[in-house]
């Protein structure tokens, strides 16, 4: 009887292990935390929430974000001011806006349904150097393909430093 409460015990805690590791396998992206000094402080544009954030080939002088921002703030003009604001540090900036946490979410999957076509805004790309991906681009790339922004979908604005 004792052999069997300690199989038991040990199958429970088993699959209690298992439980955790699934739930945290997901697929659900998790925020990942900021460091202070790589975003500008004196942002002086529309709220934003960072979803995620990284350094692009693990490069110091490079900034990676995924923001969210409203609906109703969702405008050419804003997006443009907020992520050169962003980036304005940065050697390397690339900036992945949505105004949907759902569509974040499918961005980071294979599955992306009209949640994703309406929540993904742009892409904002700035290499001041003349290495790596993206060099020497600075632009603005449109993705919404319905809502507000849909006549962008699929131009780009460029920057001319």
């Amino acid at each position: 009887m004792i052999k069997y409460s300690k199989s038991l015990s040990l199958i429970g805690a088993v699959l209690l292990i298992a439980s955790a590791l699934m739930i945290n396998c997901s697929g659900e992206p998790e925020a990942e935390p900021i460091a202070e000094a790589a975003i500008p402080q004196d942002i002086d544009t529309i709220n934003f929430t960072v979803l995620r954030q990284w350094r692009p080939n693990d490069n110091p002088a490079a900034l990676g974000l995924e923001v969210l921002i409203d609906e109703e703030e969702a405008t050419y003009e804003n997006i443009i001011q907020m992520v050169r604001e962003l980036g304005s540090d940065a050697q390397i900036a690339l900036i992945r806006v949505f105004q949907d946490e759902a569509a974040w979410r499918e961005s980071r999957t294979t599955n992306h349904t009209e949640i994703y076509e309406r929540g993904y805004l742009a892409f904002y790309i700035q290499n001041r150097t003349n290495s790596g991906a993206y060099r020497g681009l600075h632009e603005i790339r449109w993705f919404q393909q319905e809502g507000q922004l849909e006549e962008l979908e699929g131009t780009t604005t460029q920057f001319f430093h």
